[in-house]
């Protein structure tokens, strides 16, 4: 069975325009793909992500009460995870998590852009990535760090592959690309 995969973008907040923007992916249609980094990698240079996923239950009797409680579950800990997936997610949840001001102001997310993801199914799956470990092209570039990314990961492709499932399940794919030396 084929299945397709449709591009997506990653957004972060623009607190000047005071909405979410677009985040040119570095492996955009047309552009040449980075190359795999080195695998002469010294263990020492490594750079470890933290992740956690969470189901946030579309089906729940108060599904944005319930992302609330998990997103301040996940955002308090003093140990904020770089990469969050969650699933189930309704359109009431996505538009609560668009508003949300700790989110706007850490976090870079998918499907900021429309609500293509989200029609035609009860729910669809999100991606948040911590600002702090994740560069953007919107992140203002520090002089002579010498690093392509300040030493944080880039972004490149977002995409969603179609599964076949009774709810138009997908997977949801961020290539992420690690910091690089000059």
């Amino acid at each position: 069975m084929a299945t397709s995969r449709l591009l997506r973008t990653l957004s972060a907040f623009n607190r000047s325009a005071r909405t979410w923007a677009p985040i040119p992916s570095r492996n955009a249609p047309g552009q040449e793909r980075l190359s795999p980094p080195s695998r002469n990698i010294d263990a020492s240079q490594t750079q470890k992500l933290s992740l956690v996923s969470w189901n946030i239950d579309a089906f729940s009797s108060r599904p944005v009460a319930r992302a609330k409680l998990i997103l301040s579950h996940i955002l308090d800990d003093p140990k904020a995870p770089d990469i969050i997936f969650l699933q189930e997610v309704t359109r009431d949840v996505r538009a609560f998590l668009l508003g949300d001001a700790k989110v706007r102001a850490a976090l870079l997310v998918t499907d900021a852009e429309d609500q293509t993801s989200f029609e035609g199914v009860p729910f669809a799956t999100m991606t948040l990535l911590s600002s702090a470990r994740f560069a953007s092209d919107l992140d203002p570039q520090k002089e002579g760090d010498g690093i392509e990314g300040g030493g944080r990961f880039m972004l490149g492709c977002v995409s969603r592959v179609t599964l076949p499932s009774k709810y138009r399940r997908d997977g949801l794919c961020v290539d992420i690309i690690p910091p690089t030396a000059p």
